[in-house]
């Protein structure tokens, strides 16, 4: 953890997709227990390394109206929880003006 707090001090916020993909329908996810496993997994994987690493985050919507969901995760370091919500509060913000 401290190499993790290490690499990321020079900079504000780690920013990533919040999933690795669009999400599967319901059908798609739910037509097997190996494909809803597989589906879980894939879906959790970002959030997940956040998790391990003890850090926080927080997603902002970044799709266009009508498409599908897709967020913005931007993450900290654990015990940067107020710096990384006023980061991703700077980034909806300049978002919006765009």
């Amino acid at each position: 953890m401290k190499s993790t707090a290490a690499a990321a001090a020079p900079f504000d916020a780690i920013l990533m997709p919040s999933v690795p993909c669009i999400a599967p329908t319901i059908a798609e996810a739910g037509a097997s227990d190996e494909a809803y496993f597989r589906w879980n997994f894939r879906i959790m994987r970002n959030t997940g390394l956040i998790n391990f690493l003890d850090g926080c985050a927080a997603t902002l919507p970044i799709h266009e109206r009508g498409a599908a969901p897709v967020g913005l995760m931007v993450c900290g370091i654990a015990g940067t929880d107020r710096r990384t919500l006023a980061v991703a509060v700077a980034i909806e913000r300049a978002l919006a003006r765009a």
